[in-house]
């Protein structure tokens, strides 16, 4: 599977849990973990990273499709399925965890949010959510409204805000030191 850089990894033998990473509109291909990732060379999980259309939303169809075609041409562990997304692409990890539950073990917004109603589908899930308290571009309310009515329907949740970070708090939540641990021990249920 091509990384950031063209350059094809192979997967191995063993099936690896897919990591779908939807970046912000803004911020295609720089400053967003497939350059993190990337950085650290081998990692024990096959990062799947759609860029969405300018002047765009997330279109969860495509993002079923894209993900279905994966799970057919690679060795992944459909019940590792963990999504990602920061700033757009927050918005769209929420979106598409809360449409199709059944298809993830776990979900990791970055300066997003949703419509708090719409976490009702969220039982049982794991969520690590991601925010700067100096956001200008997504306000943390928002987000912080998504966690806590995903925690009143279930979900299993953590949430972590950066004090005095703005709209780039991505740069943190990727570096967290736990965070490829959290991963890796997501199963779906």
């Amino acid at each position: 599977m091509p990384s950031v850089d063209g350059n094809l990894r192979a997967s191995g033998l063993s099936r690896k849990p897919p990591l779908p990473s939807l970046p912000s509109g803004n911020l295609r291909k720089r400053n967003c973990l497939p350059h993190e990732l990337d950085q650290r060379g081998t990692t024990p999980y096959i990062l799947i990273a759609p860029q969405c259309p300018a002047n765009t939303k997330w279109n969860i169809a495509t993002l079923d499709g894209m993900l279905s075609d994966a799970l057919k041409r690679y060795r992944i562990d459909t019940q590792r399925v963990i999504i990602t997304g920061l700033s757009l692409g927050g918005f769209g990890s929420w979106g598409w965890a809360c449409a199709h539950p059944e298809r993830f073990a776990g979900v990791i917004p970055v300066c997003g949010g949703i419509d708090p109603a719409q976490t009702v589908t969220l039982k049982g899930m794991p969520i690590w959510g991601f925010h700067g308290d100096k956001d200008g571009s997504v306000k943390i309310e928002g987000h912080l409204a998504a966690i806590e009515a995903a925690k009143k329907n279930g979900a299993d949740v953590k949430f972590t805000v950066y004090p005095g970070v703005a709209h780039n708090s991505w740069e943190k939540a990727y570096a967290e030191p736990e965070l490829e641990g959290w991963i890796l021990t997501r199963v779906r249920k």
